[in-house]
C-alpha cells in the first residue's frame, strides 16, 4: 500500500535477440488484473485449433472461473456478464457434441475412440460450476458421474482411458479415490512421478488433509520442483544452440506447477510467507502465457487459468492499484494510467521503433501487469526440432510428407497439419476424407495427400504457410512456406 517508484529496463540484448525481422512489431501491454489479458481475449486464449471436445473447454472452463472471480471481488458487470454468458452457453452447448453414449466425453465424439477420463471429469467439474451462471441439465452431469464411477476400480483408483491423470468426484467414491492416491503417496519414495505428486497435494487440499497436503508439498520442494522461483527443471528440454525464441515451457510443466500453486493456494488464510512462496510461482507461471493470456494446450490453459483465478481472488484488494506508468525510450514517451475503473482493460501500446532501449518507470500502489507482445507478420523459418515435414505442390496436387518423428517419447500425442492454402484455391471435399484417418505418429514417415482445385483466378498470391506441431508441444514443429509459384 506505500507509494513508490521504480524503473524497469527492457535489456536491449532481449529486443535485439526477439527482433530480427523485418514487419515485426511490439506492443507493450499493461493491465492492473492478472487475469487481465485472459478476460480481454477470452474467445483467443489458443492460437491453435479449437475443433474438438478437447479444445472446447479451454474457452468454456476459464469462463466458468474467470466469472466466478469477478463475481466474488464484485467485480462483475451486467455487461461482463453478459459477454461471459453468452460464451458459457454457446460452448455448453457445443460441448455436448462430443458426449458418449455412456456419458463420458472424447476429443471426437461417438465413434472416434472410448470416452477420455480426464476429459469427462473436467466435463463434470465444469458443468457442475457453471450452474451458477446458466441452465446445466442435470442429466448430463449426472450421467458424466455415472461413467466415472464404473471406472473406478475396488481399490478406489480410476482406469484412466487415454494419456490424462483424473480428479475425483462423490463422496464415497471420492473416499476411495483419495485411499487410492494416498497409497500411491505413501509407495512413491523416491519422488519419482512428480506429476501425480503435484496431483495428489492438491486432490488432499481439497478434501481437507492439512497433514497430507503439507506433507506432498515438502517432498515436492525437496524434489526441487519448487524451490524460489524454480520450477520443473528435470521436464524441460533446453533450448537450441544459437535459437532466437524465448523458450515455452511444455504443457506439463505448466498445469504440474498450477496444480502445485492451488495446493498453496487451499488454506482459507495464508500467511505473507505463504503469499510470497505463492507470487514466485505465479511469476513463473504468467511468463508462459500467451498474448492472449492462454498458454501452450487446452489442458494446461485450463488448469493455469484457475489457479490464477484462485490466486487473484486470494489476493484481491478493494482499495485497487492507483498507478502511474510512464514507458519512454529515445525520442518517445508515452504515460499510461492503471486505477480501479480500467484495471480489467488490457491497454495497448505499440512501440515506434524496434530494435530499440525502452524503460518503464511506474509510480503508485498496487500491482501492475506488463507484457510485451510480438507480432510477427514474416515467416521465420524456425528449424523444427523433433517432428520433420516436406512439402510439394504440383498441379491440383499438394503433397507432404511428415518423415518421422525423432524425440525422446515413444510417440507424439496429438498432431495438426494445418495447411493454409493458396488464395484462389479450394480444397476437394473427398480429398479431405482420405486424409482424416487418426494415427499414432512414431519413428516410421507418413505421406499425406490433398487434391485442391482453382475457384478463381488471383494475381499477386501470397505465399501461405504449412504447419506441423504437437498440440500439446507446439515449439516441437517446423513451419514451411509454399509457394505460390507452385500452382498454375
Amino acid at each position: 500500500g506505500d507509494t513508490y517508484g521504480s524503473a524497469i529496463s527492457l535489456l536491449p540484448v532481449v529486443v535485439l535477440i526477439l527482433l530480427p525481422f523485418a514487419g515485426t512489431s511490439l506492443w507493450f501491454c499493461p493491465t492492473g488484473d492478472i487475469l487481465g489479458t485472459a478476460l480481454d481475449n477470452v474467445d483467443e486464449l489458443l492460437q491453435m485449433s479449437s475443433g474438438c471436445g478437447e479444445q472446447n473447454m479451454v474457452h468454456f472452463a476459464p469462463n466458468v472461473f474467470i466469472t466466478r472471480y469477478l463475481e466474488e471481488t464484485g467485480q462483475l458487470t451486467p455487461e461482463i456478464k453478459q459477454k461471459a454468458i453468452g460464451y458459457l452457453e454457446s460452448g455448453y452447448q457445443r460441448q455436448l457434441l462430443y458426449k458418449h453414449a455412456d456419458g463420458s466425453y472424447s476429443a471426437f465424439g461417438e465413434g472416434s475412440e472410448p470416452g477420455n477420463t480426464w476429459l469427462t471429469a473436467l466435463v463434470l467439474k465444469t458443468f457442475s460450476q457453471a450452474r451458477d451462471f446458466i441452465h446445466i441439465d442435470e442429466q448430463n452431469i449426472k450421467d458424466a458421474a455415472n461413467s466415472l464411477i464404473k471406472s473406478q476400480t475396488p481399490s478406489g483408483c480410476f482406469k484412466s482411458v487415454g494419456k490424462l491423470f483424473n480428479n475425483g468426484l462423490m463422496d464415497p467414491v471420492v473416499w476411495k479415490a483419495l485411499k487410492c492416491i494416498r497409497d500411491l503417496v505413501n509407495a512413491d519414495t523416491d519422488s519419482s512421478n512428480l506429476y501425480s505428486l503435484a496431483l495428489a497435494a492438491n486432490a488432499f487440499a481439497v478434501a481437507g488433509d492439512k497433514a497430507l497436503r503439507q506433507k506432498i508439498l515438502k517432498r515436492l520442494d525437496k524434489a526441487a520442483i519448487i524451490s524460489g522461483i524454480k520450477t520443473v527443471g528435470q521436464l524441460r528440454g533446453p533450448l537450441e544452440e544459437g535459437s532466437l525464441y524465448w523458450y515455452q515451457a511444455p504443457s506439463v510443466d505448466v498445469e504440474l506447477t498450477s496444480s502445485i500453486l492451488m495446493a498453496h493456494l487451499s488454506k482459507s488464510s495464508l500467511s505473507s510467507d505463504e503469499i510470497r512462496k505463492a507470487s514466485q510461482i505465479v511469476s513463473w507461471l504468467t511468463k508462459q502465457q500467451n498474448p492472449y493470456g492462454g498458454f501452450a494446450s487446452t489442458q494446461d490453459t485450463v488448469v493455469a487459468l484457475e489457479a490464477l483465478a484462485l490466486y487473484a481472488t486470494k489476493t484481491f484488494s478493494k482499495d485497487g492499484p492507483d498507478l502511474q506508468a510512464s514507458l519512454s525510450s529515445e525520442g518517445f514517451n508515452q504515460n499510461i494510467r492503471v486505477d480501479n475503473t480500467n484495471r480489467l482493460l488490457l491497454q495497448t501500446v505499440e512501440l515506434p521503433a524496434i530494435p530499440q532501449d525502452y524503460t518503464v518507470h511506474v509510480q503508485g500502489h498496487g500491482c501492475l501487469f506488463l507484457q510485451v507482445s510480438m507480432l510477427n507478420k514474416r515467416n521465420t523459418g524456425r528449424k523444427g526440432r523433433f517432428l520433420h515435414l516436406s512439402t510439394k505442390a504440383e498441379q491440383s496436387i499438394w503433397r507432404s510428407w511428415l518423415r518421422n518423428y525423432t524425440g525422446n517419447r515413444v510417440s507424439t500425442n496429438m498432431v495438426l497439419i494445418q495447411v493454409e492454402l493458396l488464395s484462389g484455391y479450394s480444397p476437394v471435399a473427398g480429398s479431405l476424407e482420405e486424409v482424416r484417418p487418426r494415427i499414432c505418429l512414431t519413428r516410421q514417415p507418413h505421406t499425406y495427400t490433398l487434391m485442391v482445385q482453382q475457384d478463381m483466378q488471383v494475381r499477386d498470391r501470397k505465399p501461405a504457410n504449412i504447419k506441423v506441431y504437437d498440440y500439446y508441444m507446439p515449439g516441437e514443429g517446423p513451419a514451411h512456406l509454399l509457394s505460390s509459384q507452385a500452382w498454375p
